[in-house]
């Protein structure tokens, strides 16, 4: 089974240019998950989810912005039936609270068997060329690295 999914942070959905565009993108590639981080919304209806197009067979959760920060929901179409587990994760800037975030994802891993998939805005990232400054590969990379491959 193909399941295309769908995860952007959009640092902001609470306009109607931007939830047109994410509307398009959705109908285009026609999204069977959207997981939107930083959606900046304080509190997310089900108004809101259906003006995104997303269909009929639609079931979805959020985590509320807190002010003008954060905010995340997970939307998709439960038509299949096909049974897995995904998560959408906002992760820290800071370093002490991203190595928290892994240790976490690792003990929520060795809870089930299923498949899962992991999406989102990770606030690390895998290699030099990812940075707008280069560089070379340092420790947080290397972590990063393993936690994915661990997981």
């Amino acid at each position: 089974m193909k399941i295309r999914i769908l995860s952007w942070n959009i640092r902001g959905a609470n306009n109607c240019d931007k939830i047109k565009v994410i509307k398009a993108l959705i109908k285009k590639n026609r999204v069977d998950l959207g997981c939107l981080q930083e959606t900046k919304i304080q509190e997310m209806s089900r108004g809101l989810i259906r003006s995104l197009g997303v269909g009929r067979f639609l079931k979805w959760g959020a985590v509320d912005s807190r002010g003008s920060t954060g905010g995340i929901v997970v939307f998709w179409d439960n038509r299949d039936g096909f049974s897995w587990t995904f998560t959408g994760v906002y992760g820290s800037t800071i370093r002490r609270d991203r190595e928290c975030l892994w240790n976490e994802l690792e003990a929520i891993y060795g809870l089930w068997n299923g498949l899962w998939c992991v999406a989102g805005d990770f606030n690390a990232i895998l290699s030099p060329e990812e940075h707008s400054r280069g560089g070379s590969l340092n420790s947080d990379m290397r972590r990063f690295s393993d936690v994915i491959e661990e997981l």
